[in-house]
């Protein structure tokens, strides 16, 4: 805009002054137009920017700047992260993502299920590729992260479902009958309660029940995508490698469709030691290894509701990331899966950043002197919490034994003697002192009662003491006169 201006300027065939006066305003106007396209630019810049928390592509190459990363070789090149139905994971990145179109994932790797053996006509179903497609991102320097991208809603395009009614299983689709899916439930919930069959509700002729069609896109007829999931969360396929099927003697005996790739770290004579010398199979993660850990995804993300398609895909997909020790974060979801589920995918990705980063460090620095040195710095910190835990507690308790001495001191009254027993009655108010001179204390009547009552008892103990004593000195004269006798006799 602003040559246009200074060209129709430069164009101006008239005298000096006009000419003065139109350049004047033809710079005015390129002026105030080139500020409000700049305005302009700017308000579209942050209209299309992604609402999304951006993840540096050279994430990765930042961690390694740390200073008390020591061996670089533990960092990974690049991020892995496996997204499930979840297409805008692709402007999460602060660079270019593209697809790798050489990474193709194409269905019927795994053996067929067949279905109907036991009619004339057998039917066999396809099986389905779990993942998709492979992304790259970049910066200007290099490629740092893969986004490889699955889908769990592509097992089940009709949305289909399965009920029981009155003992019969029904089939049908949802997403063209919902009207009708509610009636089926109240149909599943009359049976369940062990209502009549016959007085439930029927279901109209309109009801879009599944043909045998539809039986070929059904997901209870997918079986691989299960070993598929699994296998790669744990890391023994190159992560965005494409499957091969695993041979008949190992399908025969292991049961696997799907064949292993990734060796694991375990050696085979570990298998006769102690299980305290075993290493960990997944080994350790590095730039240049390949091994579990090296190849499995730094994080896992999924949409609830669309994992909500396969009943059971997401208690499934959180089992095999704990098993794994692989970060799994849930967004579109009004369940609650533990301390993993996010409102919106922002919030997600500010939290995998943090997980991941600390996950990273944390194994980057397993076995190395500053690793050492702080589990000494923390368990110098323990002790020393411990010892001080100690002391309070052992202060505590000498101050609680103090305590009891004193009360037990303070309730006996037994070793006082006269005038220390006197205070303490005055003390109480059992004997009260007369303010005139001369004159004797006052007592309570419990007091008076009471100490007439420990005079008439001490009397008649001494009665007794002194009747005992008048009785037993005849016995003893007595027996005196006896061994008199007998001695008198014997001589």
């Amino acid at each position: 805009m602003i040559y246009v201006s200074s060209f129709i300027c430069k164009n101006v065939n008239t005298k000096n002054a006009v000419i003065a006066a139109t350049a004047g305003g033809c710079l005015v106007t390129a002026s105030v137009f080139l500020s409000k396209t700049n305005l302009e630019e700017k308000l579209d810049h942050d209209t299309i920017q992604s609402p999304y928390s951006k993840i540096p592509i050279d994430f990765m190459e930042r961690i390694t700047q740390k200073p008390y990363i020591s061996d670089t070789k533990r960092i990974p090149k690049t991020l892995r992260i496996l997204s499930i139905d979840i297409p805008e994971m692709r402007e999460a990145f602060d660079g270019d993502c593209w697809v790798d179109f050489s990474k193709i994932y194409p269905d019927e790797i795994a053996p067929a299920k067949k279905i109907g053996n036991d009619t004339p006509e057998v039917r066999k179903i396809m099986q389905k590729s779990f993942v998709k497609s492979l992304v790259r991102c970049r910066n200007k320097k290099k490629t740092g992260v893969e986004l490889l991208e699955a889908s769990v809603s592509n097992l089940n395009p009709r949305n289909m479902r399965r009920t029981y009614q009155g003992g019969s299983l029904m089939k049908y689709n949802i997403d063209e009958g919902h009207e009708q899916e509610d009636k089926l439930k109240n149909v599943a919930e009359t049976d369940d309660k062990g209502g009549d069959s016959s007085k439930a509700l029927k279901l109209p002729e309109e009801t879009n029940l599944s043909t045998d069609d539809d039986e070929l896109d059904a997901p209870w007829n997918q079986y691989a995508w299960i070993e598929e999931l699994q296998i790669r969360v744990q890391g023994r396929v190159p992560f965005g490698g494409t499957l091969s099927p695993s041979s008949s003697l190992t399908r025969l005996i292991f049961g696997n469709v799907y064949k292993f790739e990734v060796p694991s770290s375990r050696a085979l004579w570990e298998f006769f030691v102690p299980p305290l010398w075993h290493r960990d199979p997944a080994g350790i993660e590095g730039a240049d290894q390949n091994n579990w850990a090296s190849q499995k995804p730094h994080a896992v993300i999924a949409d609830g509701a669309a994992m909500q398609r396969i009943p059971g895909s997401l208690r499934f997909l959180q089992k095999a990331c704990q098993e794994t020790e692989v970060p799994l974060f849930i967004v579109n979801d009004p369940r609650v899966w533990g301390g993993n589920t996010h409102q919106d995918l922002n919030e997600a990705l500010q939290d995998m950043r943090k997980t991941i980063k600390y996950k990273i460090v944390k194994d980057s620095i397993r076995g190395t002197g500053f690793e050492w040195g702080r589990l000494l710095g923390r368990m110098e910190t323990e002790t020393s919490w411990q010892a001080k835990d100690m002391g309070r507690r052992t202060r505590e308790a000498v101050q609680e034994a103090n305590r009891r001495l004193k009360q037990e001191k303070a309730h006996n009254w037994s070793n006082f003697s006269v005038d220390k027993l006197r205070k303490k009655l005055i003390e109480h108010k059992v004997i009260r002192d007369s303010p005139e001179s001369g004159k004797a204390p006052t007592y309570s009547d419990a007091m008076v009662q009471l100490a007439q009552y420990c005079v008439d008892a001490s009397l008649l103990e001494k009665e007794k003491t002194s009747d005992m004593n008048n009785s037993s000195e005849p016995t003893h004269s007595v027996q005196s006169d006896k061994e008199q006798s007998s001695d008198v006799a014997t001589t």
